[in-house]
């Protein structure tokens, strides 16, 4: 992004912000599903006396793992990290297209000539959507 190298610190954050939401995510989903089909799987699966081989509350302990996961994420801030990230992105191409645009439509008004002085002071708080208030609700959470 720049040659600073912030943008690759950022860049490897937001990665870890979403490989951790992810993987927690996926991990609750599997254990779930795995503490629902377990007390199914044990009673087929039995000895000769017709005792299941692993005993049916293990699933309670798959069920504890699944909240621990979502736990996790909830307590640290993975996926809501990443929902602000994308949030405050999208915001800023926003206001970055809209930038774009009225610089291009003051470019047309020019006529192919130099602009005068007087066009040179484009304002850009006319509409409000350049103004940085606008975004503060949406890139400072409060």
């Amino acid at each position: 992004m720049n040659s600073s190298g912030g943008g690759n610190f950022i860049e490897g954050l937001v990665g870890v912000l979403y490989r951790s939401a992810l993987l927690g995510g996926k991990l609750a989903i599997l254990l779930t599903a795995a503490a629902g089909v377990f007390p199914i799987a044990v009673q087929i699966w039995t000895t000769s006396e017709g005792k299941p081989v692993i005993a049916p509350a293990w699933a309670s302990v798959l069920v504890a793992g699944a909240v621990l996961f979502i736990a996790i994420d909830r307590f640290f801030g993975f996926s809501s990290a990443w929902m602000r990230f994308i949030t405050a992105e999208l915001t800023i191409k926003q206001a970055r297209d809209a930038f774009e645009f009225d610089w291009q439509a003051a470019n047309a008004s020019f006529g192919g000539k130099p602009p005068t002085d007087d066009q040179v002071r484009f304002d850009f708080d006319e509409d409000g959507v350049k103004d940085p208030a606008v975004f503060r609700g949406t890139l400072i959470r409060r």
